[in-house]
């Protein structure tokens, strides 16, 4: 049997890369994805200040020997100009050009601007929304695969979405494919919270006719114990790069004060919920007796618990 390749486009934080290459069994053959989306910022004393999305995914892939060829375009991750096929692409600093000659392509677009919670101005949005509507078109003009599938909000499935399906359809249509979409909830799928998703897959046409998979998936919705058990070992472990492991305390102090009602109360946004259920004080007391998180750690997400209050302040 042929063995299937597959890359990445803009893998953003990288779980959807993570379980697309435990699907395939093998690492992708390329990433190709935006300047800047791997930077580390440190300030003057050389503490890091700030940590860029991809940069999480590659510490980890480097770390167990599962390197990445890491292309770049030399284009703003928003901007609005769909018709550009040709940006600058680069490969540790000079010229290059990944293979094309993939089957599949995964990708992780930004979803904020269909976000149900966003604060953004409309045509920060739309900014938002360009990146996902270029990521298409370069994938099924340019790259071509076989299937090219991405994530994103559950509200491309309503109105709000009514444009841009429009235009996937026909992008898909032009270019020999067929759209398809799936609307579900991530508790449904091996993740222990509960936020709905939409998957949208492009297959391509073969001789002229449409042969679109049948979207079976398995209905198993994960307990928080089985979610902790199935993390890899040194996934929470990125060295300096560290992401804070907030969302693992929230999910356990769910837990300890819901019971088995837990799944019913952590809807969405984790830190939005919190604040807006008003469990701030609640979680930080919680908090000085969680053992999985360091000192310094627990001052991180002080600070974050604070920040997020101001932000969703209504005064």
């Amino acid at each position: 049997m042929k063995k299937i390749k597959w890359a990445s486009i803009q893998p953003l934080t990288g779980g959807f890369y993570l379980g697309a290459e435990e699907a395939f069994g093998y690492p992708a053959e390329w990433i190709l994805t935006y300047n800047g989306l791997d930077e580390i910022k440190r300030n003057k004393e050389g503490n890091i200040t700030a940590v860029s999305n991809e940069a999480y995914l590659l510490n980890y892939l480097k770390k167990v020997n599962r390197e990445v060829p890491y292309y770049k375009m030399n284009r703003a991750m928003f901007d609005c100009n769909v018709d550009d096929m040709n940006p600058e692409i680069t490969l540790n600093g000079e010229p290059a050009k990944p293979d094309y000659d993939v089957d599949v392509v995964v990708a992780v677009p930004v979803c904020s601007g269909l976000s149900m919670v966003t604060s953004a101005k409309d045509d920060t949005k739309n900014e938002r929304n360009c990146n996902m509507l270029y990521l298409v078109k370069l994938a099924l003009t340019t790259i071509r695969p076989k299937v090219y599938l991405f994530e994103n909000a559950p509200t491309l499935m309503g109105f709000r979405g009514d444009e841009l399906r429009q235009q996937f359809e026909k992008i898909a249509s032009e270019n020999g494919y067929v759209v398809v979409y799936y609307k579900t909830d991530t508790w449904k799928h091996y993740n222990c919270q509960k936020r709905p998703r939409t998957f949208v897959m492009f297959v391509q046409k073969i001789d002229g006719e449409s042969k679109v998979p049948t979207l079976d998936f398995v209905d198993h919705k994960m307990t928080i114990e089985e979610f902790f058990a199935n993390i890899p070992e040194g996934l929470e472990n990125q060295d300096e790069c560290e992401a804070l492991p907030h969302n693992y305390m929230v999910m356990d102090f769910f837990k300890k004060k819901y019971g088995d009602a837990w799944i019913d109360n952590i809807d969405g946004c984790l830190m939005k919920n919190i604040v807006q259920r008003n469990l701030i004080n609640e979680l930080l007391e919680f908090m000085e007796s969680y053992d999985k998180m360091t000192p310094e750690v627990k001052e991180k997400t002080r600070n974050y618990l604070e920040h997020i209050r101001k932000k969703t302040s209504m005064d």
